[in-house]
């Protein structure tokens, strides 16, 4: 099984000038420099365009060989650059991790997929359409479970809020839409309370879970929860975003502990750097049996629930979307994909793989909506050699 971490052709570039070799006597705690070749000037004037002046990274992973590089600045005004290995929000893309570390819990006996939530978390009970205690740890990851949605963005990080909201503010708020299984329907406290049941059962906290269980095996040693880590590890992107209290029409310039909240953690508050998200998104792609079994992991990128909106064309896994053929930029791409994209308040990020020719793309955006599909395109035109198609009839 390929590991990122030790593949011996080994490629960073600065996707920012393409065109320069980087110089040997770059700072040695940076990425080791193996082999300098110059990803193609379009993809590097796509994502340059896309970025518009706003701090973002980029990692490319196409058949054992990285790239990582970063345009703009980690301030809106300006200032130091932002590199490969600068942090940033990345959103929903947390619930992929989330997801395989209830799944390493399944590896290990101590919970099954087909439990009742109320198992894990037992007096636990919603209003509604249907009887919530029908829900199963199956129906939480696959959104499935007809759970109406709220997201709570500033809490506060202590970590007992996970479970005091979670039996507090959720359970007198939140209500039963419609039988669980009935329909696919994205809602973020399925993942808020996979990662309660989850922390329940095991007795850790859920930041310390996903740490131990699934960033550490993979290297992952850029990727935080609390903002208060973010901030004394020091390189993170700040950015300006819309006041999300929606009490006024100001700017907000937010940055690593502008806002919190424990409750939201597992569905969406993570930071990472570009090139942990490489790491990520091979083992996405590939597996890794340091983390999950080759049946769970086949099991969290398995096409579980047809996604509505799209029928054929896409269907969910454990936190991950699976496209028959992806969107990116003006074409319609017959490429098949497991990934996820992310969205809060001044960040964006996105994975993208294509398992089956060895392909990873990871963005993050110092931007609302800063994702980049015109980047994708550049890369599927000039890697993969691939030609867009008509969308089909769907």
């Amino acid at each position: 099984m390929k590991h990122l971490f030790c593949l011996l052709a080994l490629l960073i570039v600065a996707c920012e000038a393409v065109d320069e070799p980087l110089d040997d006597d770059d700072d040695a705690t940076e990425p080791p420099v193996l082999e300098v070749e110059d990803l193609p000037s379009a993809i590097a004037q796509a994502f340059a365009d896309e970025a518009d002046g706003a701090g973002a990274a980029l990692a490319v992973l196409f058949q054992g060989r990285l790239c990582a590089g970063a345009v703009g600045s980690k301030d809106p005004d300006g200032g130091e650059a932002v590199a490969p290995t600068t942090l940033f929000r990345i959103g929903s893309t947390t619930k992929m991790m989330t997801s395989a570390a209830l799944l390493a819990a399944v590896d290990r006996g101590d919970l099954d997929l087909s439990d009742a939530v109320v198992d894990h978390l037992p007096g636990l009970d919603l209003a509604g359409a249907a009887p919530f205690a029908d829900v199963t740890l199956h129906h939480l990851l696959t959104h499935t479970s007809g759970i109406s949605e709220i997201t709570p963005i500033d809490g506060g990080e202590d970590d007992d809020r996970l479970q005091d909201f979670t039996f507090g503010g959720f359970a007198s708020t939140s209500y039963m839409m419609a039988p669980a299984g009935a329909f696919w329907n994205y809602s973020n406290p399925n993942f808020s309370l996979a990662g309660a049941a989850l922390e329940a059962t095991d007795g850790r906290l859920y930041r310390d879970i996903v740490h131990e269980d699934v960033w550490a095996p993979l290297g992952m040693d850029r990727s935080y929860f609390l903002g208060s880590d973010v901030a004394a590890d020091g390189d993170f992107a700040q950015a300006d975003t819309y006041d999300w209290t929606g009490q006024t029409a100001d700017i907000q310039r937010v940055g690593a502990t502008s806002y919190d909240d424990a409750w939201s953690r597992p569905a969406g508050f993570a930071w990472s750097s570009a090139l942990d998200l490489a790491l990520w998104g091979d083992f996405l792609a590939q597996g890794n049996p340091d983390v999950l079994s080759e049946a769970s992991h086949a099991a969290l990128i398995a096409r579980h629930a047809p996604m509505a909106a799209y029928r054929d064309l896409a269907a969910y896994g454990y936190g991950v979307m699976r496209w028959t053929g992806t969107q990116a930029g003006d074409g319609w791409y017959p490429v098949d994909t497991a990934q996820h994209n992310g969205a809060i308040p001044g960040y964006a990020a996105e994975i993208v793989t294509v398992p089956d020719v060895d392909l990873v793309v990871a963005t993050l955006g110092a931007a609302d909506g800063a994702y980049f599909s015109d980047t994708l395109q550049a890369i599927f035109d000039e890697l993969l050699a691939v030609e867009p198609i008509d969308l089909p009839d769907n």
